[in-house]
């Protein structure tokens, strides 16, 4: 009936169609692409703390699970900026193991990505400090003095992290 009222033929009719259904499948597929890059929350960092400082000869960063999130990217700095790049790398996993690393300060941070590749916001910049170096201590001097019981020891410990001295 639409075809005789109209004057419209099957063809016509399918070509319109055809228009129809592809120009709403392409706004749907854009509107999903845009919206997916940011749906993506930013991991939180669990651990280390921030501005920690890590001793021995191991440790793990960790942070939080992002929903939709297939992997982690992972970027150290080595200024407070976040722009001067010192290491990045993906992970499947939400935290990240070191060994063996010398002293040094540097600044982390985690992305979340999804399954196609859509990068999330960056998690908040970490400090860490790794200080392996052993205190040096300078040999103590005690003095009695010959009229009390009173000791004095002196001595000194350089050590830039220091927490204490017993």
């Amino acid at each position: 009936e639409l075809r005789v009222r109209q004057g419209l033929s099957l063809r016509h009719i399918v070509v319109a169609l055809a228009i129809v259904c592809s120009t709403f499948l392409a706004t749907a597929q854009y509107a999903m692409i845009s919206s997916a890059a940011g749906t993506l929350a930013a991991p939180l960092n669990t651990s280390p703390q921030d501005s920690s400082v890590i001793r021995g000869d191991h440790y793990i960063q960790s942070w939080s699970t992002v929903t939709g999130a297939k992997k982690y990217e992972y970027a150290s700095y080595l200024d407070q900026h976040g722009t001067s790049l010192k290491y990045s790398t993906r992970y499947d996993s939400t935290s990240k193991s070191a060994t063996g690393i010398a002293d040094v300060t540097y600044w982390w941070r985690v992305r979340a990505i999804d399954e196609s590749g859509n990068k999330g916001e960056w998690s908040e910049l970490w400090k860490l400090t790794v200080d392996n170096t052993r205190p040096i201590v300078n040999t103590p001097t005690v003095t009695q003095h010959p009229s009390t019981t009173t000791v004095t020891i002196t001595g000194s410990v350089t050590e830039p992290h220091l927490e204490s001295v017993s």
